[in-house]
């Protein structure tokens, strides 16, 4: 029995002495210098971060990233997407046979600007592009990705179309989101919104709204068909049901039974 808990303990130790020793070795200037330039060559344009970390402390028995300061600029260095912090775990063994599965993912005051400029281009066509060219590849590979909660602290979205003179503002975003990828996408969304205004051509036709969503639903891309199980909008506490399905949305004719 003893010979027995002194192996247990002697591999408890090797493991322990590895995951230090993993730790020590990627620290914040290994990390951005392995994650960086693979980011920026993706999405092309000079991803930005400050500080990026490895625990396998903290989460385990899942790895657990952390970077602060990240900031995605456009081709001409005006910031589309930032964030303080981004956190997420990750599980180890489901990533052996092809599968993803995050234990945690959390953003930290994240920042969007959408802008639709006056030749009616956007501020994010250099990232569509991106995804357009690697799409092909990616639709022969079969893979699931499994979000338990994605978690959205004071988040905020910034839109302007210069083609209508309007803009619209979300802030004080707060969200719980559960996600499954696979052949179907099946989310369970809990969202709140702060401040919501709505600015055209001068006029304010919304100014700091809130807006709550609470919604389950399963979205089926290959077949064009959106159902809602479950679902309730607030708007300034007036409570509305959501429940219905989506379909056949490349048609003129839009199948909608809300």
């Amino acid at each position: 029995m003893k010979t027995f808990l002194k192996i247990i303990a002697g591999i408890l130790a090797f493991c322990i002495l590895v995951m230090v020793s993993l730790s020590i070795y990627f620290n914040d200037e290994r990390l951005r210098e392995m994650a960086v330039p693979a980011a920026t060559q993706t999405l092309g344009t000079e991803i930005q971060v400050e500080n990026m970390s490895l625990s396998f402390f903290r989460a385990f028995p899942n790895v657990r990233v952390s970077m602060e300061g990240f900031k995605v600029p456009d081709q001409d260095g005006n910031t589309v997407a930032e964030l303080e912090e981004f956190l997420v775990s990750i599980k180890v063994l489901p990533l052996i046979v092809g599968n993803i599965y995050l234990s945690e993912l959390t953003l930290n005051t994240p920042k969007v600007y959408y802008t639709v400029l006056e030749d009616s281009t956007t501020n994010i066509d250099f990232l569509l592009a991106s995804d357009d060219s690697e799409s092909t590849e990616q639709s022969q590979s079969s893979f699931s990705l499994e979000v338990p909660q994605m978690i959205v602290n004071n988040g905020s979205v910034e839109y302007r179309d210069l083609t209508t003179n309007t803009e619209i503002t979300a802030s004080e975003l707060n969200s719980q989101l559960a996600v499954t990828y696979a052949d179907l996408i099946e989310t369970n969304l809990n969202t709140e919104i702060g401040s919501l205004s709505v600015n055209y051509e001068g006029t304010n036709y919304l100014d700091n709204m809130s807006i709550s969503l609470n919604q389950s639903s399963t979205l089926d891309m290959t077949n064009e068909a959106l159902n809602i199980e479950s679902g309730s909008l607030s708007i300034r506490g007036l409570a509305l049901n959501v429940k219905g399905n989506i379909n056949s949305w490349s048609n003129e004719e839009i199948g909608l039974n809300l």
